[in-house]
């Protein structure tokens, strides 16, 4: 009965377990093989170390979150995780502590902060250009009454928003002016 060649990649550097066959009878194992069958356990993968199968971590097809830019890597190779690397993955606003990641509370009030900052002042920009436009033709008299409303509106739409407290945590913004 012929044995069976477990055989391994001699040219990498973990020398990983590839595959099996039988072998040729009465036959010596390859230079690349074992005859002894590797263990496969989850999360690990067979290596032939010394002439023996050794269980080496794989996380491969996983991604590691950089520790400190967050930035994904999707795992390529055997053995453990980086230490500039986790496998646990972050949130926007996540900072690494040294053993997992916490939200960075600052750091998302910082961002509702200026995007509500750049809500308003598109809102001001907006009822700007309509009062400008709106007070250009009061200057020469061709304003509707129902016009002459808008205007008004327009104003106190800006004045409104304008008094918007960003740093408050209740910004609601009022309705644009319609005719």
């Amino acid at each position: 009965m012929a044995e069976i060649n477990y055989y391994y990649d001699s040219l990498s550097e973990n020398r990983q377990f590839t595959h099996s066959l039988e072998s040729n009878n009465n036959s010596l194992a390859p230079f690349n093989a074992l005859r002894e069958a590797p263990e496969f356990k989850d999360g690990f993968w067979p290596c032939e170390k010394n002439g023996a199968w050794v269980l080496i971590e794989s996380f491969i097809g996983q991604y590691a979150y950089n520790k400190k830019n967050k930035e994904s890597m999707l795992i390529q190779k055997l053995g453990p995780v980086d230490d500039d690397y986790t496998l646990l993955v972050p949130c926007k606003y996540d900072e690494w502590n040294g053993e997992k990641w916490v939200k960075n509370e600052k750091l998302e009030e910082e961002e509702r902060i200026n995007n509500i900052t750049k809500e308003k002042n598109e809102r001001i920009n907006i009822a700007t250009e309509q009062i400008s436009i709106l007070q250009y033709g009061e200057s020469i008299q061709q304003l509707t009454d129902s016009e002459i409303l808008l205007l008004k509106k327009w104003q106190e739409y800006r004045f409104l928003v304008n008094r918007i407290d960003v740093k408050g945590s209740d910004c609601i913004f009022p309705d644009e002016p319609t005719l």
